[in-house]
């Protein structure tokens, strides 16, 4: 079944959709777009006039009607349950039982997911990364773009969407752990992961519009202004005498911080039975010159780039038209669900 993958987080809409044959993977589509309501960009995706919304959609040629639609964390529940060896059925029991005593909300409201992530054969245990959703939001969300005349088929979180666009694209070795650092504008989502699957996932309420502001209040100038003073000096202190890279060092080591709790937890519980040398940037925050070299430094992990579209095809003119003037990596939710079940 043909479909296209949608991320929808804070105002930004991103889309991707990319087909499939038996020689390769082809980004055949790719664009995003502000919500908007009565002229003014919204976080709401309820509220956005659904004609604006579908006006902008045909506008990328889609050659589908289905969508598997990429969420932030905050939409959702997750926790992991560690079980040891059981059957499918019984699998399923203890997982409603272990999962409903470790939420704050009744668990007949939520709709749930679960998958293997973690086998300690040595234990004869497994770790099973199970989310849900509110049923009356995931109503919501299918109500909506049915009225955009689209077939919802599937809702993840926007860590299995990275999860799958770095085990297709960067393949991390089988037995090794490795994070996902995802710097979305308002927001970055962490996670620590396996080649089965999401372990943990946490989400803080910095981005790349974090450092922006501060660039801004720091030298007195517009928004505007800032924004290209961060994307010109980034975080590499041999640029514009240091000046920019202490202005954004805040909302880094904030990041930072974070990565650091993920580590300690690997190690707390996963650290005799898996290695975690290497993490992936992601979202538009990934570009960020001299983030990658700070953060291997000071985690002592390899930190790289993780490009969303290194095992995949682009059509030329895409990548003329589209990539030569875009941020691929900001990107990489929206193609991650885009490849789901390929």
């Amino acid at each position: 079944m043909k479909f296209f993958g949608v991320n929808i987080s804070s105002s930004q809409v991103k889309v991707a959709a990319v087909t499939s044959s038996q020689e390769h993977y082809e980004l055949e589509s790719l664009g995003s777009f502000s919500l908007f309501r009565d002229g003014h960009v919204i976080d709401d995706l309820f509220n956005c006039d659904p004609k604006y919304f579908v006006t902008n959609i045909n506008k990328l040629n889609l050659s589908s009607k289905s969508v598997v639609l990429s969420i932030p964390e905050d939409k959702v529940l997750t926790r992991v349950v560690t079980l040891p060896y059981l059957s499918d059925k019984e699998i399923e029991d203890a997982i409603y039982y272990s999962y409903k005593s470790l939420i704050p909300v009744d668990i007949e409201s939520q709709n749930i997911t679960y998958i293997p992530v973690f086998d300690n054969q040595s234990a004869k245990k497994i770790s099973y990364y199970v989310a849900s959703i509110d049923k009356d939001l995931a109503l919501k969300y299918l109500n909506y773009f049915k009225s955009l005349g689209l077939n919802l088929l599937a809702i993840e979180t926007e860590s299995i969407s990275n999860h799958r666009v770095l085990m297709f694209n960067m393949k991390p070795l089988n037995n090794e752990c490795f994070l996902s650092i995802d710097i979305g504008g308002n927001s970055t989502n962490i996670s620590l992961n396996t080649s089965m699957g999401v372990i943990y996932s946490q989400m803080i309420a910095v981005g790349s519009r974090s450092m922006t502001k501060l660039i801004s209040a720091d030298f007195g100038i517009e928004v505007e202004q800032a924004e290209i003073l961060k994307i010109n000096n980034g975080f590499d202190f041999s640029l514009y005498e240091g000046k920019i890279a202490s202005s954004i060092k805040p909302v880094v080591d904030i990041i930072l911080a974070e990565i650091m709790k993920l580590i300690a937890y690997h190690k707390d519980k996963f650290g005799q039975l898996s290695y975690l040398k290497i993490g992936f940037l992601l979202g538009g925050g990934a570009m960020l010159k001299g983030l990658d070299t700070y953060l291997s430094q000071t985690t002592n992990l390899l930190i790289v780039r993780g490009d969303p579209t290194k095992n995949i095809k682009i059509k030329p003119i895409i990548q003329k038209e589209i990539l030569s003037r875009v941020n691929i990596f900001k990107f990489a939710s929206a193609i991650g669900a885009s490849i789901k079940q390929r």
